[in-house]
Order: structure tokens, then C-alpha cells, then sequence
């Protein structure tokens, strides 16, 4: 096979590679349609073109910049660069903040192949969640008569959000749960947060076990050591 015929072959296996995965999100465009009825105009659907790194498909966008053709936003390339969507098909329930500062409950689908070896598309949903936190708020003071403390701090941007910070905000969650303040944990609870952050894959992100390290005020081998333990009792 000549030079030029090995090009032409390339082009052709790339255009049907393209069109393979068009079709693929137009399937999905569809079924997008139908969450959006389910969900309502509060509920941001965004479907990625990984390929083109570009948005394929959107409904109820959150701001004027996000329309099909405009660029992939940086937490989802984040996702990408980092390739943590080769050990989590998906991840959901992360807070964040959109540009005008919604608060937001966020969730983000990895479209691959059967293999999972090639990224086609992300889907993420941003459900507002601001009344649904107005009501919530309203009924702790018929239940108690004292306003409930607000932590600002627990949605992040996720326009600006890195992988790094997505871990963190996971971390957190985890910790909030026992509620009290890292320092106060016991070993065996530091050991269930390390065990559930571990089979949410959180571990797979870059920085993260320094990160946790940071916050139980111990050292990275500590953190891996609770990591073995897990490891041996599975």
C-alpha cells in the first residue's frame, strides 16, 4: 500500500469514527430531551463532544456562553486530562456554583467505549438547588426557631473547579458526615472515610491522598497505610 493510499485510509477511519460518535450523542440527545421534561427549566443538561472538546448539546443553559459549538468547561477538562473517567464511570452529588452564583447540585456522566478505553462524551447535570435550600432553611426555623448556620464554603465554582478541588469537596463530605471536626476523628472513623473515599475512586485523582493527608494532620505513608488495611480486608 502506497503513502497516499495509507493517508486516504486514516481520513476515512477518522471521518467514520466521527460520525460513529455523533450518532452516539445524537442517540443520547434524545433521551436528554426527556430528562429535561422530567426535570424542569431549573435543571442545566450539557453533553460534551470529547473529540471536538466542545459542547454537543445543551438545554436550560445556565449562562449566555453555553451553547452548542462553545468550549468544553475547565472542570470537565480537567476530567479528561487527569483520565479519571477510566476508573469512575461517573460521579455525582458534588455541590458547586454557577457564574451567577447559583448554588448548585451537580452530577457527570462518562459516555465510553464497550472496552472503556476511549472517551467519547460527557454528560453533566446542574440541578439549582437555591429554593430547594430557602425551604429547607424555612423548616428548621418552624422546627427549632434558630436560623441555620450557612457554610458558603461547601459549593464550589464549578466553572474554575479542578480535579483537585472536586477530591477535597469529597473529602469534606465525608467528614461533615460524623460531625465533628477532623482533628476529634478516632482512627477507626479516619479509616471508614479513607474506605469510602477509596471506592468512590477518589484516590485516583492526583494530589488527593496529600490533600487528606493535610487534613487529618498526618503524613501521606499513614494515609497509605490505611489504604493497605483496606486492601487486605478486601
Amino acid at each position: 500500500m502506497c503513502q497516499h493510499d495509507i493517508f486516504n485510509t486514516k481520513l476515512q477511519t477518522r471521518y467514520f469514527m466521527s460520525t460513529k460518535i455523533e450518532n452516539l450523542l445524537n442517540n443520547f440527545s434524545k433521551f436528554l430531551i426527556f430528562l429535561s421534561s422530567l426535570f424542569g427549566s431549573d435543571t442545566e443538561i450539557v453533553l460534551y463532544n470529547v473529540e471536538k472538546k466542545e459542547v454537543f448539546f445543551v438545554i436550560n443553559p445556565l449562562d449566555n456562553e453555553m451553547i452548542v459549538g462553545s468550549k468544553i468547561r475547565s472542570l470537565e477538562q480537567s476530567m479528561i486530562d487527569k483520565e479519571v473517567w477510566k476508573n469512575n464511570g461517573y460521579f455525582v452529588n458534588y455541590r458547586s456554583l454557577s457564574k451567577s452564583q447559583h448554588k448548585l447540585k451537580s452530577a457527570t456522566y462518562f459516555i465510553t467505549s464497550d472496552d472503556n478505553k476511549n472517551l467519547y462524551g460527557i454528560l453533566t447535570i446542574n440541578v439549582i438547588v437555591d429554593r430547594l435550600i430557602d425551604i429547607r432553611n424555612f423548616i428548621n426555623d418552624l422546627i427549632s426557631g434558630v436560623q441555620e448556620q450557612k457554610n458558603e464554603n461547601q459549593f464550589l465554582n464549578s466553572m474554575d473547579l479542578s480535579v483537585t478541588d472536586f477530591a477535597i469537596n469529597a473529602i469534606n463530605e465525608e467528614i461533615e458526615k460524623y460531625g465533628v471536626e477532623s482533628s476529634r476523628l478516632s482512627a477507626d472513623e479516619k479509616l471508614q472515610i479513607v474506605k469510602k473515599l477509596d471506592n468512590k475512586g477518589i484516590f485516583l485523582v492526583k494530589g488527593s491522598i496529600t490533600e487528606l493527608a493535610k487534613i487529618f494532620n498526618t503524613t501521606e505513608t499513614t494515609i497509605y497505610r490505611y489504604i493497605n488495611r483496606i486492601s487486605n480486608i478486601k
